[in-house]
């Protein structure tokens, strides 16, 4: 039930929900933003991490890499999501260490932070196994032929 508007207060409209729709690296406002060509593909690859899964910075590293037709270097992608200016929007949150652990958030890795991001990833549907790690069958790889680490195939 609504409660009573008092004299004097102006009541506030609600703002419409949005619909679920899949955000592009071209809805962002780049040009603000001093952001390289690379950091661009780096968000744009991570904005395809749908929520309850999660990448390695490995694998992102491998579709930039492919898009770009480069070399691949994960290091240099954790480094364009450590500075990700539109997070969460940009989920950066959505990528993991190749072993499937936790490993940084906004450029820390200390057990605070760590635990936000857990806390994030499980509001998402994230689920972990009980050393901590990610479940397996929560990985997303963007080929389909990609071994997913902690599988039976790996």
């Amino acid at each position: 039930p609504a409660q009573p508007q008092r004299a004097g207060q102006r009541k506030m409209p609600r703002a419409p929900k949005a619909a679920a729709t899949q955000k592009k690296i071209s809805d962002f406002a780049l040009e603000l933003y001093r952001i390289s060509d690379f950091a661009r593909e780096v968000y744009a690859v991570a904005l395809e991490i749908p929520e309850g899964k999660v990448s390695t910075y490995k694998f992102v590293s491998l579709e930039v890499a492919r898009r770009r037709k480069t070399a691949s270097c994960p290091q240099a992608v954790g480094q364009a999501l450590r500075r990700n200016p539109f997070a969460p929007q940009v989920p950066c949150h959505r990528v993991v260490a190749d072993s499937l652990r936790l490993h940084g958030f906004h450029g820390r890795t200390d057990a605070d932070i760590l635990e936000r991001k857990r806390k994030i990833l499980e509001k998402e549907a994230v689920l972990f196994t009980k050393d901590g790690s990610i479940a397996p069958q929560c990985v997303f790889a963007f080929d389909e032929g990609t071994t997913i680490p902690g599988t039976a195939c790996a």
